[in-house]
């Protein structure tokens, strides 16, 4: 899985088990929002030093903060 796809999955399972816990049911949206960080600590991971983006606070980085590889060339690429 490409590392864009996983942190754009991580946002959205994220907002919507928060929307599905307030209008529906609690454990529902918990359990969303569980399973999409289930995914993004697997995927969601800089493809040249395998680095967790999900510890970088920005939506999408540009750069992998401990190797410095440009995230957006790698992208264009896959």
């Amino acid at each position: 899985m490409r590392y864009s796809l996983s942190g754009t999955l991580y946002w959205v399972g994220t907002i919507l088990g928060l929307s599905i816990a307030f209008l529906i049911s609690g454990q529902i949206g918990l359990l969303i929002m569980l399973i999409s960080y289930l995914q993004a600590f697997a995927f969601y991971r800089c493809p040249h030093c395998r680095f967790r983006l999900s510890r970088v606070i920005m939506l999408s980085p540009n750069c992998c903060p401990k190797c410095g590889d440009d995230l957006t060339e790698l992208d264009k690429r896959n």
